[in-house]
């Protein structure tokens, strides 16, 4: 292991993705004095004063082939004339003057240079010669001996480092490793364990194949990147953070759009570089060679003109059969775009060189082999014209397609919807190929699909309750019946201005089945949703916190609470499709049951609400509650028997009101005084404390229309009056008498001194009860 555990990282990453062995990545450090592990050292340090591509890192492999002539025996005099007689003249010699053992290697060029026939004669050798003959017979002047040597070829490897010079790497296989935070400094750690923590976390690497660099991007672009933004969405939402704003998923959702798209763009640029189809010459030669006078070369020049006519044939067959595999409504735009370019591809093949010189040859004779040939040409040249034209087309709605595909958001769909007619109309009347019912119903049906799945996906029974609050819930739901609802009036609008129009389009009569059956059943299904989740969100919001506080039942309040929520657990239990029409029994008994166990919990909470009623604790707060039951917009049975409570409101409000007069008449006398305040101001401030405790509960029902016109409201209007008034006289009645004694004794008191001896005229000293 290197001592550098970032190096020792690096090397069993390139290692691996390069398949060398680790000897060759240490030679690769020691080569050049050093200078591949100084620039590593600097890829490893590096911050942002460093260069701006020094962030990354390359390396690659160099495979080559050494050929060397090796000492394979001595020969001695006895066999060195059987080893010259073997080979004749064209025995190789090479004359040299120097020790030679196992390891002496001579290489191909010195051998070119140097060595010479058997017979004297000079040859021009070559390395094919070389490798023909493959036996070199050596005579060496410094030991006297001669030796027989041989061509043999080692294969070796080298690794190369590479920073700033990628443009040299197009041809090749190469594996990267790149900076994810320049900031961020490599430290070499104690252990390697911790290092490889550090460097996966700093470091993204990966290879990249030779001659491919297309593919290799089509490939992150399919498994990396376009997972990366739903991954991280759903990510989120399981560790509980806030969800992104609707601006934010449309961000996103465009984003991962235009990343598919790319993708897709990169797929036919690698299709037509690499070339689906190719028209074959047999024999170039034969082409560049034949003459034009020659009936044999002319009838071989047409066989191979029917015979591309066939191929031809067979291509564009294969062609117009394939169909749109895509479900989705890009899918179409993409199929009409594939298509021409693989029309194209086939029409370029008809424009080659040579091609082009057979058709000129054959033209100049007349021949009647081309006429089959140009017949399959202006076919392919009439379905790449289509194919233009759709691909044209369709592309002015592509905006509001990707909307429909990937938006999360109902209500920027539903937005989206009047501007994509207005495109569909715009292409049923104006393009030449979609304005047929064969091909515009497929294009219509795909995007009913597209809302439909949309619909589908974000409306998950059994999950929609755990991920969301039920207004949040109930507001989804109905958003989706708004979009499935809008998707048919859009219709039916884009439909009524077609059959208004002078100039006599063809209007849309398609099939009601396809576009609008499954909508609208998905539609009732989420009217379904939003009647049962009003009705959850009605219980609790009626068995609150209020509810507790009012009736002091907390028990009882719990024990309905819970009911609610094993009412709430049957959307887990429901283990079908409820959008699917041919469950629609399985839903309708699910609805049933849902309503039965809701009429349950109904009957047990009327008789709780009627029976705590009638021991209220305070008629203010019991009718604070009430008041806002009567402000929700709600039809629930609990709510309106909540609203026809007022009855036991008003008689609590009496028996307070009769607590008041008897609490007034047994201390009216010697009524109890608040701290600080003199008998007659705390006797007037209890009093007013009295009459508060009546009025405010008065006053609000007074808001209620036609409340106090029954006969109990009557009854506490009438006691209202009379404690009211009793009240306000005792209250007069202490301010009177407390009037005339401050008359008659404040002159009399403002002529005493104010300091005087407390022990001797203590008779001076008065009683503050007349203050």
């Amino acid at each position: 292991m290197l001592d550098d555990f970032r190096l020792e990282w690096l090397c069993r990453r390139t290692c691996q993705m390069l398949n060398v062995d680790r000897s060759i990545f240490i030679d690769m450090l020691e080569r050049n004095n050093g200078f591949n592990e100084d620039l590593i050292d600097k890829f490893l340090s590096m911050n942002t004063a460093l260069h701006e591509r020094s962030y990354a890192l390359i390396f690659h492999r160099d495979d080559s082939k050494r050929d060397v002539w090796q000492m394979i025996e001595t020969i001695d005099e006895e066999e060195l004339d059987d080893f010259v007689d073997d080979e004749n003249d064209q025995q190789l010699i090479l004359n040299v003057n120097e020790p030679i053992n196992t390891e002496t290697e001579y290489s191909t060029d010195y051998v070119i240079n140097h060595a010479r026939l058997l017979s004297g004669d000079t040859i021009d050798l070559s390395y094919e010669y070389l490798k023909n003959i493959q036996r070199l017979l050596v005579i060496n002047q410094y030991d006297n001996k001669n030796y027989h040597f041989e061509l043999k070829s080692f294969h070796q490897i080298h690794l190369y480092c590479e920073c700033y010079h990628y443009y040299n790497l197009i041809k090749k296989t190469f594996a990267y490793f790149i900076r994810t935070d320049i900031k961020q400094y490599l430290i070499q750690s104690s252990t390697f364990d911790e290092m490889n923590l550090i460097m996966n976390e700093n470091i993204i690497y990966g290879i990249i194949p030779e001659e491919q660099p297309l593919v290799s991007l089509v490939d992150s672009l399919s498994f990396i990147y376009n997972h990366i933004l739903p991954t991280i969405n759903e990510q989120s939402s399981k560790n509980g953070l806030i969800s992104p704003s609707i601006e934010e998923s449309f961000q996103r959702d465009q984003l991962h759009l235009s990343l598919n798209r790319f993708r897709l763009h990169i797929k036919s640029t690698l299709r037509q570089m690499q070339g689906e189809f190719n028209l074959i010459i047999p024999n170039k030669n034969f082409l560049i060679n034949g003459d034009e006078t020659d009936e044999e070369y002319i009838e071989n020049l047409e066989y191979l003109i029917y015979n591309w006519e066939k191929i031809l044939h067979e291509e564009m067959n294969n062609e117009l059969n394939k169909r749109v595999l895509n479900s989705s409504s890009l899918g179409e735009l993409e199929f009409w775009h594939e298509r021409s370019i693989r029309i194209t591809s086939i029409l370029e093949q008809m424009k080659k060189d040579d091609v082009m010189k057979i058709i000129h040859i054959l033209q100049g004779i007349d021949s009647p082999s081309l006429s089959g040939f140009n017949n399959v040409k202006l076919q392919l040249q009439s379905y790449l014209l289509e194919a233009t034209d759709n691909y044209k087309f369709l592309l002015t709605i592509e905006r509001h397609l990707k909307t429909l595909q990937m938006t999360k958001s109902f209500q920027t769909i539903i937005n989206m919807l009047p501007n994509l007619m207005q495109g569909l109309k715009t292409i049923w009347t104006m393009s030449k190929h979609y304005n047929k019912d064969e091909r515009f119903v497929p294009l219509m049906e795909k995007i009913a699909n597209e809302i439909i799945n949309r619909v589908r996906q974000t409306i998950d029974i059994r999950t929609l309750l755990s991920s969301n609050t039920l207004n949040e819930a109930k507001n989804i739901c109905y958003q989706a019946k708004q979009l499935l609802l809008q998707w048919k009036i859009e219709y039916q609008n884009t439909r009524s201005k077609l059959e208004n129009d002078k100039r006599n389009f063809s209007t849309w009569n398609f099939e009601h089945r396809i576009l609008f059956d499954k909508t609208d059943y998905m539609s009732q299904i989420c009217d379904d949703l939003i009647q049962m989740l009003s009705n959850l969100n009605e219980f609790y919001d009626i068995f609150g916190l209020e509810m507790k506080i009012v009736t002091g039942e907390e028990q009882m309040v719990d024990r309905v609470l819970e009911h609610v929520s094993d009412l709430k657990e049957t959307f887990l239990s429901c283990h079908f499709d409820i959008f699917n029409r041919e469950n629609s029994q399985q839903w309708y008994s699910f609805i049933e049951e849902f309503k039965y166990r809701s009429s349950i919990i109904e009957q047990e909470a009327k008789i709780f609400i009627h029976a705590s009623f009638t021991q209220l604790r305070s008629s203010e707060t019991a009718l604070d509650m009430l008041m806002k039951f009567q402000q929700i917009d709600t039809t629930h049975i609990l709510a309106y028997e909540m609203i026809q409570q007022f009855t036991a409101i008003l008689l609590q409000y009496c028996k307070e009101i009769d607590e008041i007069d008897d609490l007034f008449i047994k201390y009216k006398d010697n009524p109890p005084i608040f701290k600080g305040f003199p008998p007659i101001a705390g006797a007037i401030q209890w009093t007013r404390f009295l009459f508060t405790r009546i009025k405010l509960p008065m006053i609000k029902f007074r808001s209620i229309d036609r409340l106090l016109q029954s006969e109990q409201g009557t009854t506490a209007k009438h006691r209202f009056m009379e404690i009211g008034i009793a009240l306000k006289e005792y209250e007069e009645e202490l301010y009177t008498k407390w009037l005339n004694n401050i008359i008659k004794y404040l002159p009399i008191y403002l002529k005493q001194s104010l300091l005087i001896d407390a022990a001797q005229q203590s008779d001076l000293f008065f009683d503050y009860y007349y203050i």
